[in-house]
């Protein structure tokens, strides 16, 4: 079996008809912040480090889905508040399990 998702970040990708670009960056302005969801800008911005310490690639990932549910909530109308962050991490949580887990077989040869 083959995991094509496991741990991938794309550089970017559209919502809404709208592309969004992907960036990394060494943030010390906010250090408890893995990332952000930027709409005006079209990007979402994924943090190497964060309270010093180097940010795991499955970490990296398990932010950019949290980050894209916000950008398909903003997208959508709905109000970004405290309340609305568990539902965004409980929800980004169960996405990216999905999407880590998936599996293919390998495509059968044709003779």
């Amino acid at each position: 079996m083959n995991k094509p998702f496991k741990n991938i970040i794309p550089d970017k990708f559209c919502i809404g008809g709208v592309e969004v670009t992907i960036k990394f960056a060494d943030n010390e302005t906010n250090r408890n912040n893995y990332g952000v969801s930027n709409p005006f800008q079209t990007e979402i911005v994924i943090q190497n480090l964060a309270n010093n310490r180097t940010i795991s690639q499955a970490q990296k990932c398990q932010t950019f889905w949290h980050e894209v549910v916000h950008y398909i909530l903003d997208a959508m109308g709905e109000k970004q508040g405290e309340d609305n962050e568990r539902f965004v991490t409980c929800f980004s949580n169960f996405l990216n399990e999905v999407i880590q887990s998936c599996e293919t077989k390998e495509p059968k040869k044709e003779d």
